[in-house]
């Protein structure tokens, strides 16, 4: 079977290392198609507007950090932004920048109280905002945490 017959969604394979991606079953597939259900529901969630280009890098990056507690390979360059810089052809603070800006407008639209209750951790308030790294990093531990899924993630950690 062609791998593009059974990947349903597409953002999150660019990421594997091709020889994975060929080797992948239906167990696979939808594993990972959960973490990238996650990820959305996620970042919707916590109201993240899909209008705004970091809303892109930042779904990916939590892919990226989602994707190295398991058995994946991640096409890993020098750091995380770095890697999904050269994935979508363009410069590295480029991507800071979206990002910034996302959680910036995140935010000024949020009560702090709300954002940090969502999170599980105090990262926002009057004056400080969490960086980008931390931001993602935060995420994707609520995403592995909070989901009753998060088992699914703990049977394919190596």
């Amino acid at each position: 079977m062609e791998t593009n017959e059974k990947i349903l969604y597409t953002s999150i394979y660019k990421y594997l290392e091709e020889a994975q991606v060929e080797d992948l079953n239906d167990e696979d597939i939808k594993f990972i198609n959960t973490i990238e259900l996650d990820t959305r529901e996620f970042i919707k969630d916590i109201g993240i507007r899909a209008s705004l280009k970091g809303y892109k890098y930042i779904k990916e990056s939590i892919y990226v950090e989602l994707l190295k507690d398991t058995k994946y390979d991640v096409k890993e360059y020098n750091t995380l932004i770095t890697t999904i810089a050269e994935e979508n052809n363009t410069e590295k603070y480029n991507i800071e920048r979206s990002m910034r800006y996302a959680i910036e407008v995140l935010k000024n639209s949020r009560d702090y109280n709300e954002l940090n209750k969502f999170l599980g951790k105090d990262v926002f308030s009057k004056y400080n905002m969490p960086t980008n790294l931390e931001f993602i990093f935060y995420a994707a531990e609520k995403i592995r945490d909070s989901k009753s899924k998060c088992n699914t993630f703990r049977n394919k950690i190596i």
